[in-house]
């Protein structure tokens, strides 16, 4: 009840964000899953420059060369990610999917300080991700217009003994000290176009 004796019913904004995680080189990267419209394999998508799916085409790059990291190699698990933003569609090589990750708002944390240049526009926060940590990308930048590679900022060596205070933690072991995130295994379709992405 409200001081006047009004009920009140607020709508109380989601806890958790979904993201895709993906390994490039070593680095994770967490991309919004709202952004995500298709994965393929590198056999599927061939030597092609873009592929065009559903009436969309999308150019296709090495995700690790936008970060300045050694290309991606064709390997079993190397995947492309299709991603649209508005306007804009891309199509990313990764090394590895690694899975959706439900992430809780508080877990998520910013930039350390001393980041205050360009890099704020290229990374939206971090948070705890197993072992290490995940760089949130900003889709603006990322699908938007070519401005160079970026730079990783440079973030203390896996395993993290300690994220913040009040946060998760990494034991000795390798051990979270509790859940920082939580993993939602995709299952492979057999025909990526005719079945959501979400559900494979």
């Amino acid at each position: 009840m409200s001081p006047l004796g009004r009920t009140e019913t607020r709508i109380r904004a989601s806890s958790t964000t979904r993201f895709l995680v993906v390994m490039c080189a070593e680095t994770c990267f967490a991309l919004p899953a709202d952004i995500v419209r298709g994965l393929m394999t590198l056999e599927e998508a061939g030597l092609a420059e873009a592929v065009t799916t559903l009436g969309v085409t999308y150019p296709l790059r090495d995700m690790a060369a936008h970060f300045g990291l050694p290309p991606v190699s064709s390997a079993p698990e190397s995947r492309i990610i299709l991603c649209t933003m508005g306007t804009f569609h891309k199509g990313f090589r990764v090394s590895q999917m690694l899975g959706l990750a439900d992430v809780d708002n508080a877990r998520i944390r910013p930039l350390p300080p001393h980041f205050g240049g360009p890099e704020r526009k290229w990374y939206g926060g971090l948070f705890l991700f197993q072992e290490t940590v995940a760089l949130m990308v900003h889709p603006g930048w990322l699908l938007g217009e070519e401005r160079g590679p970026a730079q990783l900022p440079r973030l203390s060596a896996t395993p993290v003994t300690a994220f913040a205070s009040g946060h998760a933690a990494v034991v000795g072991n390798g051990t979270p000290s509790r859940p920082p995130v939580d993993i939602v295994k995709l299952e492979e379709a057999s025909d990526a176009d005719d079945t959501p992405w979400a559900q494979l």
